[in-house]
């Protein structure tokens, strides 16, 4: 990740090589010139260190990416972690549930041969219907898609 700076300060974050080449259409620049120290430097580019997002629920909470900060010379990423709106959380509520229900489904596609074939062989699958059972039921039965209880069979 690169930023450009002007007179010290952030100019545009992120800097990719597209904006470099825009911003100098006259200029001919080797293979990956960001990885290049030099260019960067000729340019105004610098590299903007990595830093892990901080812990937070993301069920009430999301983490936004910030301006990187200068800190001892070395431009860094910087996080915020925010509580989400109402509206925010119903969202992510509805995706986390379509998440969960995809899950559901792949697990009881996983166990169709199964069940085929305990019905084919007349093999007892009460502890097999049960365990389908007990998936189908997910969305009625818990009630927080970021902490889901999943059955085993």
């Amino acid at each position: 990740m690169y930023a450009q700076i002007k007179n010290g300060n952030l100019e545009k974050y992120p800097y990719t090589l597209e904006d470099l080449k825009k911003d100098h259409p006259s200029t001919s620049f080797p293979f990956d010139p960001l990885s290049n120290s030099e260019l960067r430097e000729a340019f105004n580019v610098v590299e903007v260190g990595k830093k892990s997002k901080p812990e937070y629920t993301s069920q009430t909470h999301k983490c936004i990416e910030k301006t990187p900060v200068l800190k001892a010379g070395e431009w860094t990423q910087a996080w915020e972690t925010k509580t989400k709106t109402s509206a925010e959380k119903t969202h992510a509520d509805s995706n986390q549930w379509t998440d969960v229900r995809n899950q559901r489904n792949q697990k009881l596609q996983e166990t169709d041969w199964q069940m085929t074939k305990a019905m084919e062989t007349g093999e007892d699958a009460a502890d097999l219907r049960t365990y389908r059972q007990k998936l189908r039921d997910i969305p009625q039965d818990q009630t927080n898609p970021f902490s889901i209880t999943w059955p085993e069979l």
